[in-house]
């Protein structure tokens, strides 16, 4: 998958996410909150963000799974951006 993926080491509030296709997130809800308008710049329409254990409040949810990970309880969910008006 190496010549798929790229991972990208940095602040995220400051990062140029335009080539994006899926975003992976592991924050916490206020941090979602801050980054929020950042996804919205960059992402194009149908481009997913798939956010572990934490929502991102205003956003209506395209799929959300729970599942466990060595008995401890998981909330997995995923956006999909919509055409910017």
């Amino acid at each position: 998958l190496s010549d798929q993926i790229s991972i990208i080491h940095g602040n995220a509030l400051h990062t140029d996410l335009s080539g994006a296709d899926v975003v992976t997130l592991y924050l916490m809800t206020s941090t979602n909150e801050r980054l929020k308008p950042q996804l919205e710049h960059y992402l194009k329409p149908g481009a997913r963000v798939v956010s572990h254990d934490y929502e991102i409040h205003g956003w209506k949810t395209a799929k959300e799974e729970a599942v466990s990970v060595d008995g401890r309880p998981h909330r997995i969910f995923l956006y999909v951006m919509k055409p910017k008006s």
